[in-house]
């Protein structure tokens, strides 16, 4: 985070801290470098390369998600992901996220767009 700047302690991604055990920064991973605070990448599949992700399963749900991180200890952050609301397999703060990376943000209209 930046000095005298305010914000979150805890970032949780829909997406990978990283993409590789060696460390190659994905989504999550990127947010990490930027606010300089610990981000949990949760996905919904294993990326081919993160053979070190965390599997969790939540709610009755048999499939796992799977838990990257990017600042903390990595059973940590799968024990929050375990723990985060929600009785179903994605918790429910990344509903939202993971509906609007599916269906797309709607087109902008003129009246949303910023002044030239």
């Amino acid at each position: 985070m930046r000095a005298g700047v305010s914000g979150p302690g805890l970032l949780v991604v829909d997406g990978n801290a990283d993409l590789d055990p060696g460390g190659r920064p994905g989504l999550a991973g990127h947010a990490h470098a930027e606010f300089g605070i610990p981000v949990i990448g949760v996905a919904k599949s294993r990326f081919r390369t993160a053979t070190h992700a965390v599997p969790v399963v939540r709610g009755s749900s048999a499939r796992p998600l799977f838990v990257t991180v990017a600042g903390m200890p990595a059973a940590d952050a799968a024990d929050l992901v375990r723990r985060m609301a929600g009785r179903y397999r994605l918790p429910d703060a990344l509903r939202p996220a993971d509906t609007l990376a599916r269906v797309g943000l709607p087109a902008a209209t003129t009246t949303d767009r910023q002044p030239d």
